[in-house]
């Protein structure tokens, strides 16, 4: 089975005010018509949210050099690989629930040093039990919280047969994800 074409990152804007845009940046290989559809997006949205089209790019081409010169450290230094972006201030927020090893889940706010819960371990990509050894809690601030809706359609037969779930991810746009592929 031949694997879909990427067309391209699909972009989730959250205002100050909580409303909320979509667009899909097209990829580098992507259709004129994908490209087309993709600037009439933005720009009835520039109509609505005054600036859009702005912000937009200042947060892309802020992100996405961030990112290729993350990837030009190969692992080397991230400490100073963080300093590129947004800053040290990557969180998630409070109320998103943590499984704890006995199987139950708690908001976040409520670990504690000391606690075990579940985490990915990323030498082996297995959830295994770990013991907190640090917590980082920001003042409240205007943080930016984008919600990641993760998305795996896996083909349970046929051609046109899948299995599909969903997982939505809250946290600041620039905090580190550690998956089975890495970070």
């Amino acid at each position: 089975m031949s694997r879909p074409a990427v067309i391209g990152t699909l972009i989730y804007y959250t205002t100050e005010t909580g409303s909320r845009y979509t667009a899909c940046l097209p990829g580098r290989s992507a259709p004129g018509p994908v490209w087309e559809k993709y600037f009439e997006d933005i720009h009835a949205i520039d109509k609505k949210e005054p600036f859009f089209v702005l912000k937009l790019s200042y947060v892309l081409s802020r992100e996405f050099t961030y990112q290729q010169y993350k990837a030009s450290l190969k692992g080397k230094n991230p400490d100073r690989a963080e300093a590129g972006t947004y800053g040290n201030d990557i969180c998630f927020p409070g109320e998103d629930l943590i499984e704890m090893s006995d199987g139950c889940k708690i908001k976040l706010d409520e670990v504690r040093k000391g606690d075990e819960i579940m985490a990915l371990d990323p030498q082996t990509g297995l959830i295994k039990k770990a013991t907190v050894k640090k917590l980082v809690e920001h003042a409240s601030g205007n943080y930016a919280i984008t919600t990641l809706l993760l998305l795996r359609a896996t083909a349970t037969g046929g051609p046109n047969e899948w299995s599909i779930s969903l997982r939505e991810i809250q946290a600041t746009p620039n905090h580190p994800m550690v998956t089975r592929a890495g970070l």
